[in-house]
């Protein structure tokens, strides 16, 4: 099974059994925690397709248990973050999204991962307030606030939260406010922790969101071109050039010095490939 059969498992899959015997919450931390270790493997994509193919197949079975699909769906949204949002994969996985949060409409951690695919502040406010103690939910609703340009309510969201060490994006989001209030030296320093502040096993299985470490690298290096140190620059800048616009717009734009500094990096990055 491929995950390129997900649109048509969004429907097949979703059978639902007359309850979900205790059995079925026993596979789903079984795979919760496959999927936990999946950033250690040598291909964690892999992993993680195999981890949504099996969450999948125990589905039709157990319909009826929130924890599955959620695992279900917490591989899906993993296996699927490199791509671009218009690839069938990506289509396919919020279209699971959907309809796992139609079934399970008490769900804060289902709805979570709809409102990151949906990218909207109105999903992640419902998200939000299915459980206010969620910290992913909280983590998301300032993210959408942050694209809607509502920085001041994205502020006080994300600073609201206790810690962000066990979330995937909780820094990078921080990074964003930061970076939006102009405060350089904050979007360094919380740039920094996403990469390397964050603890090793966090509230969400999977202990990795690639968007958040791509945002991280790309704020770090437009912060340090704008603090004027090109030599710590330009390796963020490049690592992301490929997928990030404004990191291209920095080195299109880029002084000399930091022409210079790019180079080497790309150098270096080619070497290391």
């Amino acid at each position: 099974m491929t995950f390129a059969g997900l649109t048509f498992l969004v429907f097949v899959g979703m059978s639902q059994a007359p309850s979900a015997p205790a059995s079925c919450d026993v596979v789903a931390s079984s795979l919760s925690n496959e999927l936990s270790a999946s950033s250690m493997a040598m291909e964690p994509e892999g992993r993680r397709q195999g981890i949504y193919d099996r969450a999948t197949e125990a589905a039709l079975h157990c319909g009826n248990s929130e924890a599955l699909g959620y695992v279900r769906l917490r591989a899906a949204e993993l296996a699927t973050e490199r791509v671009p949002r218009e690839d069938p994969r990506a289509k396919a996985y919020r279209s699971l999204a959907g309809e796992l949060s139609k079934q399970f409409p008490a769900s804060a951690r289902i709805a979570t991962i709809y409102a990151r695919g949906a990218a909207s502040v109105d999903s992640a406010r419902k998200a939000a307030a299915i459980d206010p103690k969620y910290a992913p939910a909280q983590v998301a609703l300032a993210n959408a606030l942050i694209d809607s340009g509502s920085v001041p309510e994205a502020k006080k969201v994300i600073e609201g939260l206790k810690s962000l060490a066990n979330l995937d994006d909780g820094f990078t989001v921080l990074a964003r406010v930061r970076w939006a209030e102009g405060d350089v030296k904050g979007t360094v320093e919380a740039a920094t922790k996403e990469l390397k502040g964050r603890d090793a096993i966090g509230v969400e299985p999977g202990a990795e969101d690639a968007q958040a470490v791509a945002k991280a690298h790309e704020l770090l290096g437009l912060a340090y071109a704008k603090q004027g140190k090109p030599d710590k620059a330009a390796p963020h800048l490049v690592l992301v050039e490929e997928a990030s616009p404004a990191a291209r717009d920095a080195i299109r734009d880029a002084s000399p010095a930091l022409r210079k500094a790019i180079a080497k990096a790309r150098a270096s990055l080619a070497r290391g490939r």
